[in-house]
């Protein structure tokens, strides 16, 4: 939906019963929406969508079956991840047009705006947080899902039909909204017919060939590639018909192609990993990018499957998103890096000491390991919560360098080792 400073914005402010217009949030294709309030009721608002047509926007009728189709898969859906719609309240019913056949579209109203709007705040400009980008994908793939499991293709994925509900607890679901591109497939689970939005829509539809459910996975890697990076996988600056003979010549593995800016002819790059620059943990990117291989695959045949040819990109997202990963903030000047580990139901806090080591250069036994809550990292037994903070104990700071402390004197380690307690028990810490 994008705004729209039409005529119809005269509803804003009109009261219609126990409902007032509150705003106009935008238009589509052939359809305007406007949000009601129920004046009686509290957080009782609907966004309520008309079509528009007349002489202005004449409505052919392909378009008015279109319509029909939207309303009657948008009533017989119910899931957590597809924005509800329901019957227009009685008072509202006077807004129908009576020359027109066509029923409006009750829904419910997500406060959150679109993930466009979303992704274009200054923060994101490099792609959302790690955990809103695992929400997001979580929510977005279980309604796919949902939706293909009744045979019915969105056709029309994109960041303005995802929109963020915020709940009470500041919890964010994200949902699908316009089914107006949606389509039911027969028995060939095979479709013909050009609709969508250019930069969003697999190749198949861009040709005017026949195509599948998997048109929907092409736009769920474009959307994820976005979300994690804040740009889209191929060539963002051109148009799909100028980038996509260069995608045709992509392998499997390649989910990337760039022109570098640094270089004076600019020359065309593919890559096999997503942008660098971003907010996620090196496991997790390398998971997704792993994921996105099967959703950003030319071959229509072969998109969203093994090498068996068995549909399994929303196993493995489920087994991607489950992972448990813990990460590790190195407190000491002279160690700053940020880790993160997959964890492992057997792994304990001595293989995590050791990872350490490895990574970080501080020695085991040298290692002061606290969670958010103050407690130490025990050997033996099985990390808990999701954040480490790691500190070199070994060293000391005196006059902005690090030297090493003596622990030969038995009587003086006992001291410096109280001291040390003393300093990090739970209660120094304000988290």
């Amino acid at each position: 939906m994008k705004p729209s400073s039409s005529s119809s914005t005269c509803l804003v402010g009109k009261r219609v019963g126990r409902w007032k217009c509150v705003k106009q949030l935008g238009t589509g294709s052939f359809g305007i929406v406007h949000v009601w309030s129920n004046q009686e009721a509290e957080d009782d608002e609907i966004a309520l969508k008309k079509c528009r047509f007349g002489p202005e926007v004449p409505i052919s009728e392909k378009h008015r079956e279109q319509w029909r189709q939207e309303v009657d898969i948008m009533l017989r859906l119910d899931h957590l991840n597809v924005v509800k719609c329901r019957r227009p309240p009685q008072d509202l019913l006077v807004l129908g047009d009576e020359q027109s056949d066509l029923p409006m579209l009750c829904m419910e109203f997500c406060a959150g705006g679109d993930l466009r709007k979303f992704l274009n705040r200054g923060r994101h400009c490099v792609g959302l947080d790690q955990d809103s980008v695992l929400n997001c994908v979580a929510d977005v793939a279980s309604a796919l899902g949902f939706l293909h499991n009744r045979r019915i293709i969105h056709r029309d994925l994109k960041p303005e039909n995802v929109v963020l509900d915020v709940k009470r607890d500041d919890r964010v679901v994200f949902k699908l909204i316009d089914l107006g591109y949606a389509k039911e497939l027969g028995q060939s689970s095979l479709a013909l017919s050009f609709v969508g939005t250019l930069q969003y829509i697999a190749p198949e539809l861009f040709l005017s060939q026949e195509y599948t459910k998997s048109v929907d996975y092409w736009s769920l890697g474009f959307i994820t590639f976005e979300i994690a990076t804040g740009q889209r996988p191929f060539l963002p600056n051109l148009s799909p018909g100028q980038w996509m003979e260069h995608v045709a010549k992509k392998t499997r593995r390649e989910i990337c192609i760039f022109q570098d800016e640094m270089d004076e002819d600019q020359k065309i790059q593919k890559s096999e990993h997503i942008f660098p620059v971003n907010h996620l943990s090196k496991t997790l990117a390398a998971d997704l990018e792993s994921w996105l291989r099967l959703l950003l695959d030319w071959d229509a045949a072969k998109r969203g499957k093994n090498e068996d040819g068995k549909i399994c990109l929303f196993d493995d997202l489920t087994a991607l998103i489950s992972k448990r990963r813990l990460k590790i903030h190195c407190m000491d000047s002279g160690h700053q890096r940020n880790l993160d580990y997959v964890l492992e139901d057997a792994t304990t806090g001595l293989e995590m000491r050791a990872w350490i080591e490895k990574d970080v250069g501080v020695a085991a036994k040298s290692q002061l390991c606290l969670f958010t809550n103050g407690k130490r990292l025990a050997s033996n037994a099985r990390p808990i919560g999701d954040a480490l903070f790691v500190f070199d104990a070994a060293y000391s700071k005196t006059n902005g360098a690090y030297r090493r402390r003596s622990w030969n004197k038995p009587r003086r380690r006992r001291r410096e080792r109280r001291r040390w307690d003393a300093r990090w028990t739970p209660t120094a810490f304000h988290w």
